[in-house]
């Protein structure tokens, strides 16, 4: 199956690798979490969260207009390491989402060689909408659910890779 995905190149560095120069899980979980962060970037979306887990480019703007700002933590990762990545490898960092379920999205990575051929690691990335006041949500906010929608949709005017078992 091809997918749509955002993917940046990264190159692993010594400080991201254990004894063996194998890139470390915490590392691992950090590339993916930088990933989710620019997708939100790009979505268009950061307005809606507390100031802390905003880009500090971010301009906020007036399209939050639910009275309080958000948090998304991740409550679950299902990450399967493929193949090991090493020190001084360069890599592909490929992000996409599912569509919103209610007040949970769904984020996908994937760890790969720059020719994609080689599959390294592959995560499932689940968040949910936690609001300041309010706490657990039923439903995001029509105008962030629409903005998540609208960016999913237009996902197909970026890299687009075969998912699967392997590469």
């Amino acid at each position: 199956m091809k997918v749509n995905t955002i993917s940046q190149k990264h190159i692993i560095s010594f400080s991201e690798c254990n004894y063996f120069g194998h890139l470390k899980l915490q590392a691992c979980l950090k590339l993916f979490e930088n990933a989710r962060f620019i997708v939100s970037e790009m979505a268009d979306i950061q307005d809606f969260f507390i100031e802390l887990h905003r880009s500090k480019y971010s301009n906020v703007s007036l399209i939050n207009n639910e009275n309080e700002y958000f948090m998304m933590p991740v409550i679950e990762n299902n990450i399967v390491c493929h193949n090991q990545v090493k020190t001084g490898e360069q890599v592909k960092i490929h992000t996409w989402l599912e569509e919103p379920l209610g007040s949970y999205c769904t984020f996908h990575h994937y760890l790969t060689s720059c020719d994609e051929k080689k599959l390294f690691i592959s995560c499932q990335t689940k968040v949910v909408l936690l609001g300041e006041k309010s706490g657990l949500r039923k439903s995001l906010p029509s105008v962030l659910n629409e903005r998540i929608i609208n960016f999913i949709k237009n996902l197909k005017s970026y890299n687009e890779i075969e998912v699967g078992d392997g590469i």
